[in-house]
Order: C-alpha cells, then sequence, then structure tokens
C-alpha cells in the first residue's frame, strides 16, 4: 500500500524568469494499494503525493496528466477514481487530464508540472556543513495506520485509529510551507521513505553526513498511544508516506524557519545536523548512537511493520 517514491523530479529551464519542476509516479495494485484501499483515498493520494514533490522543490503546480489501467473495464471504479482525482486537484489552481487504457493490472500514473522562479528551486544537493535538519509535522502516522490496517497493531480508541488511518490515505502535501522556505533553506525533499532513508538522500546527493537525534523526531499523541513510544520512534524513521518535508537550512536563519512555518500554520521541528561525512548516523540524548532501522525499499519485502509490533509498549513504557 505504500505509494511510489517519484520515478523522476527535477528542474528544467525555460526561456523565462521561471523553471518548470516536473515529477512522475506510477502507483500499482498489490503493490502500492489494493483491492481495500478506497477509491476517493487513493484519487487523492495520487494526487496528494505529486503535489508533495512540488512542495519539496518550492513550486507552484500548475498541470497534472494521468493514466490509469484497469484489467476489467469497471467503469463505475474509473469514474470514482476520476471524480476524486478531478477533486483532489481541484484544490490548487492547475489543469488535469486524465485517460483509461486496458492492461493485466491495475496501476495509476501521474504526471505533474510546477513552476519555480529561476534559481529559487529546492533541491537535495544543496545542504551544507552546519545546517540544521528540520521537518514538518509529525512522523511514523502513516506507518501506523498501515500496520493497523494490516491488524498489526490494535486500539479501542476510534479516534486514534480514524486520524492515523487519514495520515495514511490522505497526506497533506506542504505546498504553502515549501514556497515559503525559498531563499531560506538550502536542501529539501518529501518524506515517502522514513525520515533515516529520505536524509541519507539529501546526504548522498549533497555529499555530506547527518546526525540524527532519536529524542527529537517529532511523534503525534495517537501514534504514541496505539504503537508504544519505541515502536512509533522506528516507524517515524522507517515506515515512510507521511509526506512531510524534511529540509536543512543556515542554524543563523533558524528563526526565519519558524517564522515561514508559523505563516504557514505547520509545526517544525529541528531534529539535525548536517556533518562532514558520507553517512546518516542516529544518537540518543547521550550522544551514543543507535542503529537505524531500515528505510522502505519499493523493490525489496518490507519488514518495519511486522518487526515493530512485537515491541508494543504502554504509555508509561512498560511491555
Amino acid at each position: 500500500m505504500h505509494s511510489h517514491r517519484a520515478l523522476f523530479a527535477a528542474t528544467h529551464a525555460v526561456r523565462t524568469a521561471s523553471q518548470w519542476a516536473i515529477s512522475v509516479d506510477t502507483l500499482v495494485e498489490s503493490v502500492h494499494f489494493d483491492a481495500s484501499t478506497p477509491v476517493d483515498a487513493l484519487g487523492y493520494k495520487c494526487v496528494a503525493v505529486n503535489l508533495s514533490d512540488m512542495a519539496a522543490m518550492g513550486a507552484i503546480p500548475r498541470a497534472i496528466q494521468c493514466a490509469w489501467s484497469d484489467p476489467h473495464v469497471d467503469l463505475p471504479w474509473g469514474h470514482a477514481l476520476e471524480h476524486a482525482i478531478r477533486q483532489a486537484a481541484a484544490q490548487v489552481p492547475m489543469s488535469a487530464d486524465l485517460a483509461m487504457v486496458l492492461a493485466p493490472r491495475r496501476q495509476i500514473s501521474i504526471q505533474i508540472v510546477g513552476e519555480v522562479a529561476h534559481g529559487q528551486a529546492l533541491t537535495r544537493h544543496a545542504a551544507c556543513i552546519g545546517d540544521q535538519l528540520w521537518v514538518s509535522g509529525t512522523l511514523g502516522d502513516a506507518g501506523g495506520g498501515l500496520a493497523l490496517l494490516h491488524e498489526h497493531l490494535h486500539t479501542d480508541r476510534y479516534d486514534d485509529h480514524d486520524y492515523l488511518v487519514q495520515r495514511l490515505h490522505r497526506p497533506t502535501p506542504r505546498l504553502a510551507l515549501g514556497q515559503a522556505l525559498r531563499g531560506i533553506a538550502n536542501a529539501a525533499i518529501d518524506i515517502s521513505d522514513g525520515i533515516a532513508g529520505d536524509a541519507g538522500h539529501i546526504a548522498a546527493r549533497s555529499k555530506v553526513g547527518i546526525r540524527l537525534f532519536a529524542n527529537r523526531l517529532p511523534l503525534s499523541a495517537a501514534l504514541v498511544r496505539v504503537a508504544g513510544a519505541s515502536a512509533a520512534q522506528r516507524y517515524a524513521l522507517g515506515a515512510g508516506e507521511d509526506y512531510e518535508l524534511a529540509f536543512s537550512a543556515p542554524a543563523r536563519l533558524a528563526t526565519q524557519v519558524q517564522q515561514a512555518a508559523r505563516r504557514c500554520q505547520i509545526s517544525v521541528h529541528c531534529i539535525g545536523e548536517i556533518i562532514a561525512g558520507d553517512a546518516v548516523v542516529l544518537l540518543d540524548e547521550q550522544m551514543r548512537e543507535l542503529a537505524l532501522p531500515p528505510a522502505f525499499d519499493h523493490f525489496a519485502d518490507r519488514q518495519i511493520i511486522r518487526d515493530n509490533t512485537p515491541d508494543k509498549e504502554t504509555e508509561d513504557g512498560s511491555r
């Protein structure tokens, strides 16, 4: 049920004062969603994950193109999906073109085009040693929602269950924050593979190391109640699908980061720092190195949901 990481996200110069920002995604049945996924949530998420790529580049979305395949020619399903996609696309001022084809498996491909002022696009390769690493929102909620749907986690609190499942099905692309961070942030990425993996993408592209502080990871009260503090932390690190922003900015601009977030009415948290090196390390409060859980790998079997389940804790930390 995990949405596929953007296959391509880059900026391309045009003969104006702006650049195009382009992203392409494909979601495949039985890999990124299954038959039980509500079609309205699926249509929304197809658009939202692409808008999240626009947010990570600080771009304004302008147009979206979508094609999907259906082996059953299920017209009611196709019409419902199209309606959901158009509703989601209508949240931002852009045009939408859609098409359906016959194929052996249901899959949905979306290309989104955005615009950003020339030279102001946020990228993954400009993090600088000494930058602080920030994230928006809370992390791990989508992983908790997926675990609930797969019955690896359980809760009697309907509000917590609904909150976490909604965070899985209906992520909020941080478009306003991405645009507000232009000229402040040095590098940015949206969190689809878990912060451990996506911080690694910034480290690799920027040729730097990253130090993450486990106690600074922002966790929702719902996730901690449902999964326990230890498992919630691991969901935040590796479960993915949160579609929050991770970004680096000079430490001297911390006040500007916080002011930009307040204007967008989004919480942000400093969870680490950019250092010399070529790896991501996770530290506890005593600066001891901790093991990093694996990030979500779209081409390998994934264990994090199952592996976290036996370690469920109560709120007071007992097992």
